[in-house]
């Protein structure tokens, strides 16, 4: 048996990337109120997703809400834990932290490499992490001091406490150099 794998060999850490950002990043707090049928449909245990593709490139922007039956502390320490990202996340191969400190408001910023293999394809890139529990939310956007295999990407996590655990809203953006085949853009979407 044969099996291919594509690589794409443009991430580099010594070179930056060639732009500062296409996307607007996030911002922290409360995300976009869901409408009284959305929320309905989360409280009841259904998740709420929603992917738009962009017109111009390759790319999309993403949404899901979803109930987890823990408290936010504990769903935080599992979206925190990146280290532990391949074991937990399906594409992610590799993870690897080379930067943390604390923010002023008492968060966390991570520089973080991660590498995906998805579908026969494989990527590196860098991302710049804030996560500002005071705020309950965490936001990412591309390092840029770093060349990666991705154009340009940005996400949200917000988590909020419910009657019966956690209401967690997670959205990312991504675009993507030349062409990929759909199920990779979806996969991009779930683990950026």
């Amino acid at each position: 048996t044969f099996t291919a794998l594509a690589v794409v060999r443009a991430a580099d850490s010594s070179t930056p990337h060639p732009h500062e950002g296409k996307l607007e990043p996030f911002r922290h707090g409360a995300p976009n109120d869901l409408t009284a049928a959305e929320k309905a449909s989360v409280d009841a245990g259904n998740p709420v997703q929603k992917t738009v593709q962009f017109d111009e490139g390759v790319g999309a922007r993403a949404v899901a809400v979803f109930h987890v039956d823990a408290p936010p502390d504990v769903v935080w320490s599992c979206i925190t834990d990146i280290r532990q990202y391949p074991r937990m996340v399906p594409g992610v191969a590799e993870t690897s932290v080379y930067g943390t400190s604390k923010t002023r408001s008492g968060g966390q910023h991570t520089l973080v490499k991660y590498t995906l293999a998805l579908l026969g394809y494989r990527m590196t890139y860098f991302l710049d992490i804030w996560y500002e529990p005071k705020q309950n939310s965490m936001t990412f956007r591309m390092d840029y001091t770093r060349l990666s295999d991705l154009d340009d990407t940005i996400g949200y996590w917000h988590v909020e406490p419910t009657d019966t655990g956690s209401r967690v809203t997670y959205s990312a953006a991504l675009i993507l150099r030349g062409w990929w085949p759909k199920p990779v853009v979806n996969m991009l979407l779930s683990t950026s």
